[in-house]
Parts: structure tokens; sequence; C-alpha cells
């Protein structure tokens, strides 16, 4: 999970350079673990992901392993 959550904003910004993105409406969805992953992203990085959709995802107690200096909120749907 650490891995992922220190690429996520290089990859954000590489592709970001190259396409006409709005780095305001970048969303994470999945289904099953990839929903848990979503939700996790979320948690971790809501300064980058401002909405989440999760199929069959679980929303588990994640420990904090990524302090963010965003304090926002992501909107999130559970299908």
């Amino acid at each position: 999970m650490q891995m992922i959550l220190a690429l996520l904003k290089p990859i954000i910004n590489k592709v970001s350079s190259q396409y006409n993105i709005d780095v305001e409406r970048i969303y994470a969805a999945g289904y099953s673990n990839g929903g848990m992953m979503a939700y996790g992203l979320a948690n971790y990085r809501s300064d980058l992901i401002a909405a989440v959709a999760s199929v069959s995802g679980a929303m588990l107690r994640l420990y904090r392993v990524y302090k963010s200096s965003h304090a926002g909120s992501t909107s999130s749907w559970n299908l």
C-alpha cells in the first residue's frame, strides 16, 4: 500500500502533463479488493482523490501509513 501511495502523485502528474485532465476530479473505483484499495486511496490521499465508487468492497479499519496535509472530504458510493 505504501508503494502505491508514493506512486500515486507522480503518476497523476505525469498523466496530467500529457493529457487535459482536471486534477480536481480524479476518482478511484474498484471491485472487491480494488474497492478496498479505492477506499484506502481516498482515506490516505484525499488531497488527490475527489470521489470513490466501490462495488463489493469493504471499508476496512485502516491504519494510517501516510499523513496527508489535506484534511478534506471525499465522496463515496458503495454499490
